[in-house]
């Protein structure tokens, strides 16, 4: 299983989902968590993100500069703030999704934000254009149920693979409520606030990559001794050449013999003398 670590999330949603599945997961917030938990860690994840982690979701950074929807208050702040503020916020939400999509000892990488305007595109480092865009009714299978929303999201992925589908539903019946959040002073965690279907696709599918991705880099660093153990694997391995070897795979030598470890599957080749 990976370690996994959520990042600016209090709601625990996406931490649950991973958990649910059997990894070890965590969350991380400046806030404390909305419900009792000993999975959540109050802090900055600039420096929590410094640990030992397999993949890293962060899920909501602060966003409300960097978001096109909030543009027109760079050129006209809100009552009570002034440009600079405005300005000011733009360059601290821009540092905080450069730190956290340019780390680089940590293998996977997703982060999640809104449609960005051009002048939080221009401060990111590295910036490139997201990976792919949801909606929550695409994870939805109830109609009634809380993942049939419309709420365009975004997702900048490295080393991970594009997240699919899982819903039933068309998106005709799906609801715009997160747009109509009444304002005030919550308002900005309700719309913040993960949805369960999407959260359960990405531990499903991000957490089961990053476990290969571990078992492979656990492989590599394990001696080849006469015949090599492989871990169990539910993948069907692809035949090539006669080996069966799955997509995704390690290579390692020594004491005179070659292997190639497929995720879970495993065939060592000796060589000629």
């Amino acid at each position: 299983m990976a370690k996994v670590l959520i990042g600016c999330e209090t709601s625990g949603v996406v931490r649950e989902a991973f958990l649910a599945l059997g990894h070890d997961a965590w969350s991380c917030d400046l806030l404390p968590s909305d419900t009792p938990t000993n999975r959540h860690i109050q802090g900055d994840v600039l420096d929590v993100m410094q640990g030992d982690w397999d993949l890293m979701a962060v899920m909501h950074p602060s966003c409300t500069r960097l978001c096109n929807s909030g543009v027109r208050w760079l050129s006209k702040p809100p009552t009570g703030r002034s440009l600079q503020d405005m300005w000011s916020e733009l360059d601290t939400g821009a540092a905080l999704f450069s730190a956290v999509w340019n780390v680089s000892h940590i293998p996977c990488v997703a982060v999640e934000n809104p449609v960005m305007h051009k002048h939080a595109k221009a401060r990111i480092q590295n910036y490139q254009p997201p990976a792919q865009t949801v909606q929550p009714w695409q994870f939805a299978t109830d109609p009634d149920g809380p993942d049939n929303e419309r709420k365009r999201t975004c997702f900048w992925l490295r080393n991970l693979p594009l997240l699919k589908a899982t819903g039933t539903l068309d998106g005709t019946s799906s609801r715009d409520s997160v747009h109509k959040a009444s304002p005030g002073a919550e308002r900005w965690k309700l719309r913040s606030k993960f949805f369960p279907g999407i959260a359960a696709a990405m531990a499903d599918q991000w957490g089961y990559h990053a476990s290969r991705l571990r078992q492979v880099a656990q492989i590599r660093n394990r001696p080849l001794n006469g015949e090599t153990q492989c871990p169990p694997s539910p993948l069907k391995p692809l035949q090539i050449g006669g080996a069966s070897v799955l997509p995704l795979f390690a290579t390692c030598a020594s004491k005179g013999a070659s292997a190639i470890f497929g995720l879970g599957a495993c065939t060592v080749f000796q060589q000629k003398s």
